[in-house]
């Protein structure tokens, strides 16, 4: 069975705020540039040593986490913060 990496994304016009689980242990939070080349970096951070990986992106106003839906072999959704949060 492929190990699954779990990632929650907080989407900004600006920056990809990531917390991540390899392993069952979390990383520090790694920051990235919201840019195509910034998004190719993340998808080979995902799915380094073939694992799959399991996004949840938080987008708020304009700002879309579908670009980032293309992660090979894994799944994403897009949530919205409670009303009130």
């Amino acid at each position: 069975m492929k190990k699954t990496h779990l990632a929650g994304i907080d989407v900004s016009s600006e920056t990809l705020c990531i917390a991540l689980e390899v392993d069952g242990h979390t990383t520090d939070p790694i920051t990235l540039r919201n840019s195509a080349v910034d998004h190719r970096k993340l998808c080979r951070i995902l799915t380094r040593g073939r694992t799959r990986a399991r996004v949840c992106l938080e987008a708020t106003g304009a700002v879309t986490g579908a670009r980032l839906a293309h992660v090979r072999g894994g799944s994403a959704s897009e949530e919205q913060p409670p009303q009130g949060a």
